[in-house]
């Protein structure tokens, strides 16, 4: 029974020669799966953007290219003991999930593999870490659905903002149009410009909205946590429970290129990503629209 040191070896061989490991469990279509390190270490370079950190992600070893994800509304009533709980009229809700395809290529020196000093693995997952987290940060905001996920903007609740500088009054109608149950959990996406012109709003009393960041937030906005990111000049701000947006993906797939750059004297590498996003309840997130 093969135990994660040789699944290590295995995948080592793999990436530094090009030898196929012989567990067919590491072997994919687009290659070979990335060991649980290599994927951890990839996955947590994309919770560097804030999104990441927010959502709900899943990952299933589905093979089909879509996947429902079906549920029913819930109904509570109280009832004497040993009384049956009535049957409601359950209304069906849900999403369908399709799986859509991303990539990247990244090319290396053929020398760095003579270098027994050099973590292969380690370079690998690093770079495509950051590269797949700032495409996942931009795509599951403002994603348009085309051979890509559905960004929350397209799904959720919407303020219009009462000009084209953000305002006070901007900011007391998106919060309070977001319903107290996602309160509690709820923060503020916001691009780099607007959260500089946040800082100077203030309330009658001539208090400010914004107050310092921390370690977990570059600033609190009406006492929640502020996360500068890539919102859309249109959607430039919003605030809510980004829990209830949910990605589903599958396991990442590495394939070694042999011979695509050979004569430039690099090892090429192909990662293969599948996932979908969808925003599982539109009145979790409010957006202020300008």
């Amino acid at each position: 029974m093969e135990n994660e040191l040789q699944r290590t070896e295995a995948i080592e061989r793999y990436l530094r020669r090009g030898i196929i490991p012989k567990q067919r469990s590491l072997v994919s279509k687009n290659g070979i799966f990335l060991p649980t390190r290599m994927s951890d270490c990839i996955f947590a370079k994309c919770r560097e953007y804030p999104l990441q950190n927010l959502i709900t992600r899943e990952t299933t070893g589905s093979l089909k290219n879509k996947v429902p994800f079906r549920y029913s509304n819930i109904t509570l009533d109280w009832v004497e003991e040993g009384e049956s709980f009535p049957l409601a009229n359950f209304e069906l809700g849900g999403k369908e999930f399709i799986f859509n395809k991303a990539g990247g290529i990244i090319k290396i020196s053929e020398n760095l593999f003579l270098d027994s000093y050099f973590n292969v693995q380690d370079f690998i997952s690093t770079s495509f870490g950051h590269a797949l987290g700032e495409e996942l940060e931009k795509v599951f905001i403002a994603g348009d659905a085309n051979k890509k996920p559905a960004g929350f903007i397209h799904d959720c609740s919407k303020v219009d903002a009462s000009g084209p500088n953000i305002t006070t009054i901007d900011i007391q109608r998106v919060f309070t149009t977001l319903k107290t149950k996602y309160i509690e959990n709820a923060s503020w996406l916001v691009s780099q410009k607007v959260f500089f012109d946040l800082d100077v709003l203030a309330d009658d009393n001539g208090n400010k909205l914004m107050s310092p960041g921390s370690s977990e937030a570059d600033g609190y906005l009406l006492g929640k946590p502020v996360h500068i990111t890539f919102m859309p000049e249109y959607n430039p701000l919003s605030f809510g429970d980004y829990s209830y947006y949910k990605a589903l993906d599958k396991p990442l797939e590495l394939k070694r290129l042999n011979e695509l750059f050979v004569v430039e004297g690099f090892i090429g590498f192909r990662l293969v990503y599948f996932a979908d996003g969808k925003l599982l309840d539109s009145d979790a997130i409010v957006t202020l629209e300008i």
